[in-house]
């Protein structure tokens, strides 16, 4: 054999040992790395659920549940993520487990509630919040989920006064103030509505939703300018929020403003139909009826009046 050909086996031998080499240590690395415990699993679990990676999230708290039976939090955070992924009934399965495993565990207690909210099951998650504020009574978001719940069974009266207390556990939340603020305007409290309002657009002055809602307890309350005044915010913060254009227009009309309320239920009716949205569709085209009903009767008023001049 040539010389060459010794050189050519050696340098073949040699880029072979090298990517043998290679791969064991690629191996060496992706066993160190992988997770080898139930801890470990859940830990990657948790962080993949974090970064909205919701079924691998799901794959690893199988593999820690499988690793360890009892593992309470593995359950409870894998009926989080099914919860997410719209797995109602499973998510249900995992909490019951967390809860079988640890009946005290105040959180298993208020996600089964979300869970059996999300489903209608509105007395069955308002046990579940119970229990939670049974468990953990300085926890404000039990007790806004709670109040959501009643409002949604229409119990508005005890929703409030979980509000109540949500927010002497939690003064700063802007949202616990808006919400309780809707249940107020729902319940005929419309100027206490408004004081909801006004904290919450204090805490946040960018809560557009907050603006909108309290120029719908303004014009309730006889306010119509003002009110205005707070529906034009809410479009400024954000051109496509079609509720406000259709209560902008309904404010317009009652201050006669038939043009410019016309033109603004045009727009929340168009916004409406792009948006999919039936309930508003339905509200912007009786609103633009009433515009019809209302520029009817001054024209025939204004005829009325003609004829009486001509009378005189």
């Amino acid at each position: 054999m040539s010389v060459k050909g010794v050189f050519n086996i050696a340098k073949k031998t040699s880029i072979i040992t090298i990517i043998t080499v290679l791969l064991l240590i690629t191996s060496v690395i992706i066993y160190i790395t992988s997770p080898q415990t139930a801890e470990e699993y859940f830990k990657r679990g948790w962080k993949k659920a974090t970064a909205r990676q919701t079924k691998e999230a799901i794959k690893d708290y199988d593999k820690a549940i499988e690793l360890n039976p009892k593992y309470i939090t593995a359950y409870n955070n894998r009926g989080l993520a099914k919860h997410r992924t719209g797995q109602y009934k499973e998510a249900i399965k995992d909490y019951d487990k967390a809860i079988q495993l640890n009946p005290k565990y105040a959180k298993a207690y208020n996600n089964r509630g979300d869970t059996k909210n999300r489903l209608g099951q509105y007395k069955e998650a308002i046990k579940d919040y119970n229990k939670a504020v049974q468990l953990n009574p300085k926890r404000a978001r039990s007790y806004t989920k709670r109040g959501r719940a009643r409002y949604k069974s229409g119990q508005y009266k005890k929703a409030i006064k979980d509000y109540d207390k949500a927010i002497e556990l939690d003064p700063k939340n802007a949202r616990t103030y808006h919400n309780r603020g809707f249940l107020k305007i729902k319940s005929g409290q419309n100027k206490e509505a408004i004081k909801d309002y006004d904290k919450a657009i204090e805490l946040n002055p960018k809560y557009i939703a907050a603006y909108s809602n309290r120029g719908l307890a303004k014009h309730r309350t006889g306010q119509d300018k003002d009110a205005v005044k707070d529906f034009d915010k809410a479009i400024e913060l954000n051109s496509k929020y079609a509720w406000a254009y259709n209560n902008r227009g309904y404010s317009k009309l009652k201050l006669k403003q038939y043009k410019k309320a016309r033109k603004d239920l045009l727009i929340a009716k168009d916004l409406a139909e792009k948006q999919k949205n039936k309930e508003l569709l339905r509200w912007a085209k009786k609103n633009l009826q009433a515009i019809d009903k209302a520029e009817e009767k001054e024209k025939l008023f204004e005829s009325i009046e003609k004829d009486l001049e001509k009378i005189k």
